[in-house]
């Protein structure tokens, strides 16, 4: 039977962003020491129906945050098997800084961010399995 085979299949690739679906983003709930930069992307995120995780937002700290600090928790269903290290753009203390992503859903930033400091908060990866 095809069709019992092939169509969850079809259905899903057809519902994902990939075939012109609008994703259903989810906001953040961000670390109190992080806000989204006014009139920039909000922080938020949604899974595809391949199972990567997508980010997005700009976001500052007004007073600085010090390396290892955390951004904001993924759900379950939202996380990754393994840690994973990320490269986003800001003006913390270089241009290119990362942000890990552990197991537990936490997501720290990897080095320090100066106050007024910007991080875009913009990466994907693959789901739990």
């Amino acid at each position: 039977n095809i069709e019992g085979t092939l169509g969850p299949v079809s259905r899903a690739v057809g519902s994902s962003p990939l075939m012109g679906v609008a994703p259903a983003w989810i906001r953040h709930s961000l670390a109190t020491a992080f806000a989204t930069v006014t009139g920039l992307a909000g922080a938020a995120y949604y899974k595809d129906s391949l199972m990567r995780v997508w980010s997005k937002g700009v976001l500052t700290t007004s007073a600085g945050v010090a390396a290892g600090a955390v951004v904001a928790t993924f759900p379950r269903g939202y996380r990754p098997k393994a840690t994973k290290r990320k490269p986003v753009r800001g003006n913390g203390a270089g241009l290119l800084q990362f942000i890990s992503i552990a197991p537990d859903g936490v997501c720290t930033v990897d080095v320090l961010i100066a106050a007024a400091g910007t991080v875009d908060f913009d990466f994907s990866f693959l789901a739990e399995q």
